[in-house]
């Protein structure tokens, strides 16, 4: 937002003042509008070539300030990570179809999931195993959820694949930080071959942050999207009337 005001009338400046809002990144930032205010807003008497001082007030406007907020776990978090899928000082065993194993402490699991809390403590069949058996998430998104309840840090060097398993897993279980945390890194990640699936990611969770990512990556490269098999599934949710609009005219 830009406010020019006429220095010498400051004490008239609630109706002197000429405001626009500018959309900088916009095709059309200006709105086709070569100037910021009028000229007699700021020579009243029409004399251009007069000496005069403005006060020019500049307001950005970062959208990132609408990212999701990460609330930090406590202290004793920071210290678990020595211990994580450490057999010793653990006493529930996950097991995969793939054969691996993975330890953990059912102490740790209840202070930091209210999911695991419900698990241990209710009437689960669950509740009373040792070894538990996971069928419906692969061993690397499991791994990454488990190191997450112990450390309070998204591993790195995890793949898309892995990281959208991981954002359904902790969106089914609750782990509302855990879901944040991936839709950040996934958001750092969109690009043409994927913004559908996470698109997709967004619409059945009900992100809008996440999902005004890819809409804002879909506006930008539009003429080089508009053909993709990705826009026409994106259309077919009827969740973004706007877009359906600006891309009637190709189908």
């Amino acid at each position: 937002m830009f406010r020019i005001i006429d220095a010498k009338n400051i004490k008239k400046c609630a109706e002197r003042v000429a405001e626009h809002v500018f959309q900088l990144s916009s095709r059309n930032p200006n709105w086709g509008w070569s100037e910021f205010c009028e000229l007699n807003a700021i020579f009243p008497n029409g004399t251009v070539s007069e000496k005069t001082d403005l006060l020019i007030r500049i307001h950005f406007f970062d959208p990132s300030e609408n990212a999701p907020v990460i609330h930090p776990m406590s202290l004793l978090s920071q210290s678990l990570e020595d211990y994580f899928n450490n057999e010793a000082f653990s006493d529930i065993t996950f097991t995969f179809n793939c054969g691996s194993k993975l330890y953990a402490s059912r102490l740790v699991l209840t202070l930091h999931s209210p999911f695991y809390k419900a698990m241990f403590t209710g009437r689960w069949i669950e509740t009373a195993t040792s070894t538990i058996h996971v069928q419906d998430a692969s061993f690397e998104c499991f791994h990454a959820m488990l190191y997450y309840l112990y450390t309070n840090k998204l591993q790195e060097g995890l793949s898309f694949i892995t990281l959208k398993g991981l954002y359904y897993e902790a969106d089914m279980r609750d782990m509302v930080d855990l879901a944040k945390l991936v839709a950040l890194k996934v958001a750092e990640m969109i690009n043409s071959e994927n913004f559908d699936d996470i698109f997709m990611m967004a619409y059945q969770t009900e992100n809008i942050w996440l999902r005004d990512k890819v809409l804002n990556f879909v506006y930008s490269r539009l003429d080089d999207l508009w053909t993709c098999e990705g826009i026409k599934r994106i259309i077919e949710t009827g969740n973004v009337p706007d877009i359906s609009k600006r891309l009637e005219i190709f189908y």
